[in-house]
Parts: structure tokens; sequence; C-alpha cells
């Protein structure tokens, strides 16, 4: 890699940020809809394809951990669904809140689980302020679940930072520098949004538009009433599309794996016949079911996103041991 390299990604990363926050700031309703019908599918496509090149080749070495970790991805998902069915189909709003504050608690334990498991695996890591942290954590679900819930929605695409973070360190520490200094100015670049839309006036169809209602109350309108509703909309829709750009454009560059219809080598399925079909058979299930959710979002983009944003639940929480097995 030659030494310009490092110039180009800090110019294609400032240029990105850049770019996003003018786009958004003009208009953030239409960005918020117009990133999730192009994007939402193939990031899921590159998520899953990063992560199975990322799996060991043994896994019966790393059984305890993959084990909670797939069992906690599918109960956490499942239970999920079931809080706002259960309050829909009879249930108080009280036993709602309950059901909703067990299924926080039960997340917050069960990523403390996945670390400690982590940091009992070689590399061993030493995290004694694990168990504190965790503690902190679940009095704060406690004491304000809705600050909690309004943290994950925004800390969702920051995951996504940390990954190409891990993912420079091993293939392009040249790099890390220059990256580090932009992630620097995303923090800069909200605040610049928050301050030139501080007085600007409600979203159009704000207030009588179902899914306008739905993407104002999912960025915060209620629980941060400080800031204008375009502010918030538009601050999620900038994070929402730096994700997007780091799981679609960023990691296969940094990491080799090249255009997104590449099947990429993946340790787990060396040598194994089967599983490189198995493989082949699931990206291809996976673009099919990308080509779905575009037909849908075209034939109904409100019922398709509420749909979307049910299962994606389940690729939120699957990120959570990509990350712990990176560090």
């Amino acid at each position: 890699m030659n030494a310009a390299s490092p110039l180009r990604f800090g110019a294609a990363a400032g240029g990105l940020l850049l770019g996003a926050t003018l786009l958004v700031a003009n208009a953030p309703l239409e960005f918020a809809l117009a990133s999730v019908f192009l994007f939402a599918g193939p990031h899921n496509w590159m998520e899953f394809r990063y992560a199975v090149a990322r799996l060991p080749s043994r896994l019966a070495v790393f059984r305890r951990f993959f084990s909670v970790a797939l069992g906690g991805i599918v109960l956490l998902t499942v239970g999920s669904w079931a809080i706002p069915g259960a309050a829909r189909f009879g249930g108080s709003a009280r036993s709602a809140a309950m059901w909703a504050l067990l299924w926080n608690l039960s997340l917050v334990g069960w990523i403390a689980g996945l670390a400690y498991l982590r940091s009992r695996e070689r590399p061993v890591r030493d995290w004694p302020w694990l168990l504190p942290v965790a503690l902190a954590i679940g009095a704060l679900v406690c004491v304000a679940p809705t600050a909690w819930s309004l943290a994950l929605v925004y800390a969702h695409p920051v995951v996504s930072f940390v990954v190409l973070d891990r993912e420079l360190r091993r293939h392009h520490r040249q790099w890390r520098q220059v990256y580090h200094v932009a992630l620097a100015a995303v923090p800069l670049a909200i605040v610049l949004l928050c301050w030139t839309l501080r007085d600007a006036p409600p979203l159009a169809g704000e207030g009588t538009d179902a899914l306008t209602m739905r993407l104002v109350a999912h960025a915060g309108a209620r629980e941060i009433p400080i800031l204008s509703t375009r502010a918030l909309v538009a601050t999620l829709a900038l994070l929402e599309l730096l994700h997007y750009a780091v799981w679609i454009v960023a990691l296969p560059v940094v990491t080799g794996q090249g255009a997104p219809w590449r099947t990429v080598r993946a340790a787990i399925t060396r040598g194994w016949v089967t599983r490189q079909r198995a493989f082949r058979l699931a990206l291809g299930l996976g673009a099919a079911a990308v080509l779905t959710l575009w037909i849908a979002f075209t034939a109904d983009y409100a019922r398709a996103r509420d749909l979307y944003f049910t299962l994606a639940i389940a690729h939120v929480l699957a990120e959570v041991p990509v990350v712990l097995r990176l560090v």
C-alpha cells in the first residue's frame, strides 16, 4: 500500500461525512426514508457475509461462547416480538412495561455473560470492570428505561465504527490515525446539525402522517424535547448513513473481501465442501431476501419498514458476539 493511501482514505471518509451531513441537514425525513429503502437489506447481507468470514474454523473450541451467543439471539429476538404482541392482545400497560424491563435486563446480562466468556478465551483479557459496569447499566435500565432504549437506538450505528477500527488495526494500521480524526469529526457534525436546525420548523406530515410520527418517536422526540424534531431525525439519519457506508463500502475494502457479489474465503468452510455450499446457498437466499425487501418497500413502505425493524432486532443482537470476538 503506497504512502498516499492514508490520505485517500481520510479524504474519502471526510468527504462522506461532509456530504452526508449536508444531505440530512437539508432533507432529513427524505434521506431517513431513502437510506432504509436503499441500504437496509444490503447492509444486513454484508454483515452476514462478514460474520461468517470471521468465524473460527473450529467452533467446538469456543462452543460455550457461541452457544450462549446463539441462544441469547434467539430468545431475545422472540421476546422482543412477544412483548408488544402481549400488550396488544389484552395485556395492561404496566405488565408490558415490566416485561420490557425484564427483556432489557436480560439483554444486559447476556452481553455481560458473553463478555466474561470472551475474557476467559485466548487471548485472555483482564476486565475487572465488567461486573461493576454491568450492574451500573442494569440500575440505569431500572431507573430510566426509556433513556436506555433510546441509547440503544443511537449506539447501534456506532458498533460499525468499532468493527472498522479493529479491522484497520489488523489490515491497515497506517490508516487508523486518519480514521480516528474522522471519528472525532462525527460529534462535531452532530453538534453542527443540532445547532443549525435548533429553530427549524416541524417536519412535513408531523402530527398527521403515521410514518413521520413513527420516525420522530424513533429518534427520541419525547425523550429529548429540547431539540427540534428535525434535528433529531437528521442526527439519527446521519448515523445510519455512516453505519451503512461502513458495512457496504468501507469494510469490504479494508478486509479485502472485494465486491459484494464475491464469495469470501471463510475459515469455517475451509476443506468442507458441504459448508461451502451451505454458505453460498445462504448468501443466495440473502440476496433474494434483499430483492423481496425492496419490492415490499415499493408496494407499502410503512408496513415494510415496520416489519423490517421488527425482524432486524436479530441482526442487531448478532453484532454483539461479532464485536466481542474482535476485542
